[in-house]
């Protein structure tokens, strides 16, 4: 989140002040964790949001200015963050660039994994940033190893699998890209692991993500309107009875003039939107 507080201090929607200790928090050693965790705590967060950035370069990436931006934290320190975060009745999200990072989030204990690996091409390089493909691909042993964690995972692929239909936007092999893609959440499905849709865009809902996915043709309509209506509310909202209709959970739901299941783009066609049991 580096880049993303520089870019809004340099705008002046922010001020220094809302780097570390504010929008974020740096921890490089176990001493400030030590030292911030009350802080952080204090705070009275929903969840804790950790960051994995091709954690395997770790060393590598830790004092290399061309990185900026472009790492995160060690993933030695992942798992007392999350021992820590449990402690004190909270969640986990760790974000992950790659099978390795899959792999450090779920040793660690991460209860909800965002994205899925290979989301997007390293350094947000859509010509050159797919070379290695392999990195990406979540091993059966990790799936899983999911499984039994009980991790949830959130897609956030739509950009990419658009681009991979987009003969004009640059993206290199976009048929092995759809492949992994495809790969990984095949695999994910295959071991029962919570898969959750969410969107990249902070300009857009799930709705664009959910037919992207659909576009790929990886899951079945079924498979993807229960991740999304079911999973993805349940991730959200863990405290909540929503995303069944059942007895005593919220009558929140909606209405559509054409069933998604035979063609996922009725998704688009709502009639009715019911919030709480009040038509709104």
């Amino acid at each position: 989140p580096l880049g993303l507080v520089k870019r809004n201090i340099d705008r002046g929607g922010m001020l220094p002040s809302d780097a570390d200790g504010g929008f974020c928090w740096i921890i490089d050693t176990l001493a400030d964790l030590d030292s911030k965790w009350p802080r952080i705590v204090a705070g009275k967060p929903d969840f804790i949001k950790t960051i994995l950035v091709y954690s395997d370069e770790y060393e590598k990436r830790r004092d290399d200015k061309k990185y900026f931006a472009l790492k995160g934290l060690n993933p030695a320190l992942l798992p007392e963050t999350v021992r820590r975060a449990h402690h004190a009745g909270l969640r986990v999200s760790t974000h992950v660039e790659s099978a390795s990072d899959f792999h450090s989030a779920l040793i660690a204990g991460s209860d909800e994994i965002n994205h899925l690996p290979g989301f997007r091409p390293e350094n947000d390089d859509i010509a050159n940033g797919y070379q290695d493909l392999a990195r990406y691909r979540i091993s059966e042993e990790d799936a899983r190893l999911a499984a039994r964690k009980k991790a949830v995972v959130v897609t956030t692929l739509g950009r990419t699998i658009e681009l991979t239909f987009n003969p004009t936007g640059g993206l290199k092999n976009p048929e092995g890209v759809r492949e992994m893609l495809t790969h990984n959440l095949q695999i994910l499905r295959k071991h029962g692991v919570p898969i959750a849709i969410g969107s990249e865009s902070f300009r857009q809902t799930s709705q664009p993500e959910a037919l992207s996915l659909s576009r790929l043709g990886a899951l079945d309509n079924l498979t993807l309107l229960k991740m999304w209506t079911e999973t993805t509310a349940w991730t959200i909202f863990p405290r909540r009875k929503i995303g069944h209709l059942k007895d005593g959970y919220e009558a929140s739901f909606l209405a559509l003039s054409g069933d998604p299941i035979k063609d996922f783009t009725n998704v688009r066609r709502i009639e009715m939107k019911v919030k709480q049991g009040m038509v709104i």
